[in-house]
């Protein structure tokens, strides 16, 4: 799937589009993000519509790639793009401080919505200092040298 929007996207690329159309590609990738949230919140079965938010995703992330959308130049910034660069220690790290909090006793007696705040405050902040940690181990190269020794044999005839 991922090869195929890409190759959508870079045509979509190419296109020059009027101001109505901008607004209109916005509002579907707008919609195609939110769509998924609203029916995972508000629908029992949301399950039953796995690929059809599947699609309306990938149609959204085509837009978004696209660069043809009035919100990307204010969405283009170190901000998001230190966000981004978050998002994975975030996905990496959320189930395990899911599953620390809802067992500890800390937080036995905070109700759901102070559970999630404090979830998310934690998530946050640990991620960010995974974050920093990873990046300074990737500069000094503590950890590729030897990740790579594990696959790739050195071709000592240079």
């Amino acid at each position: 799937l991922g090869t195929i929007l890409y190759i959508v996207c870079e045509k979509i690329k190419n296109i020059n589009f009027t101001n109505l159309g901008k607004m209109l590609i916005t509002i579907i990738e707008i919609g195609g993000f939110l769509i998924p949230f609203v029916m995972s919140q508000f629908i029992e079965k949301a399950t039953t519509y796995d690929f059809v938010v599947l699609i309306i995703i990938s149609i959204s992330i085509v837009f978004a790639f696209s660069e043809k959308t009035l919100e990307f130049k204010f969405f283009n910034n170190k901000i998001i793009y230190f966000l981004e660069k978050l998002s994975l220690p975030i996905y990496l790290s959320h189930t395990f401080i899911r599953t620390i909090i809802n067992e500890s006793y800390l937080t036995i007696n905070f109700n759901y919505y102070e559970k999630t705040f404090i979830f998310v405050i934690v998530t946050i902040v640990f991620s960010i200092i995974l974050k920093f940690v990873l990046d300074i181990l990737s500069k000094k190269k503590y950890f590729i040298p030897q990740i790579k020794r594990l696959f790739i044999v050195e071709n000592s005839s240079k």
